[in-house]
């Protein structure tokens, strides 16, 4: 029985890992999208532009993990730190925080607001 369970759990925070992980990268792009305009699309009153990606890291589940992050310049200041980057590369964890705020029962949508990731676009969700 005590298998069963560990297996369950095992599997559960693999879900969730990965769930936390295309959040990230969904944030990311929406925080992207918010500063530059929509892909292929640029807004050309924004002072910033996309810059590719490059490799980054994210503490997911108690460990550092290797990722692909966006990358946007401004015009005159130059490189713009992403805020839902520097979240998930704190080593803090994301992913704790997360699992934290979900065995609470918030939604995962109220996890955006609690960690402040919904501003960051200037909208509400």
């Amino acid at each position: 029985m005590q298998g069963e369970e560990r297996e369950a759990a095992n599997l559960f925070r693999q879900v969730l890992r990965q769930a936390v992980r295309a959040g990230l990268y969904e944030a990311m792009a929406e925080e992207v999208e918010a500063l530059c305009g929509p892909r292929y699309r640029p807004d050309h009153q924004s002072a910033c532009h996309r810059a590719g990606s490059e490799k980054g890291v994210a503490y997911l589940d108690g460990g550092k993990e290797e990722i692909r992050r966006p990358r946007v310049r401004h015009e005159t200041d130059g490189e713009v730190r992403l805020a839902t980057y520097e979240a998930a590369s704190s080593p803090q964890g994301l992913f704790e925080q997360v699992v934290a705020v979900v065995a609470q029962g918030l939604p995962l949508r109220g996890v955006e607001q609690e960690r402040g990731l919904a501003d960051v676009g200037g909208e509400e969700p």
